[in-house]
């Protein structure tokens, strides 16, 4: 439905000015992510509201393409230096069993670290 509608109007659009062209986009691009996202962004996770920002700044300024790539690197390591950080570990002996309390992540990079903390 959306490419026979693209190839009926699109001669129409040969005439129309670019900058009305680039309102219609810069309106349509607002509307993706609505302001109380935006607020709620950043009272939770003001690094997230970061990359936010440089992803939008990078995506208007250089390219939308680059933009997302680079926000989606700087997100992935974002999230494996959070995910590699050593864990706190406590543990109780009860009835002969070890309970181990983590907090933070655990996964397959900060098990050794859960392992040597519950062995001390």
């Amino acid at each position: 439905m959306v490419l026979i509608i693209t190839l009926l109007f699109m001669p129409a659009f040969v005439y129309m000015p670019l900058p009305g062209i680039a309102a219609i986009l810069i309106v349509s691009a607002t509307r993706l992510v609505p302001l109380s996202v935006l607020f709620q962004l950043w009272a939770v996770d003001m690094a997230e509201f970061v990359i936010l920002l440089i992803t939008t700044a990078i995506c208007v300024l250089v390219d939308g393409a680059i933009g997302l790539m680079v926000g989606g690197v700087i997100a992935i390591l974002r999230n494996a230096i959070k995910t590699s950080q050593a864990q706190s570990v406590t543990s109780s002996t009860e009835d002969d069993v070890l309970v181990l309390y983590v907090s933070g992540q655990a996964s397959y990079i900060t098990a050794i670290h859960i392992e040597i903390e519950a062995i001390n």
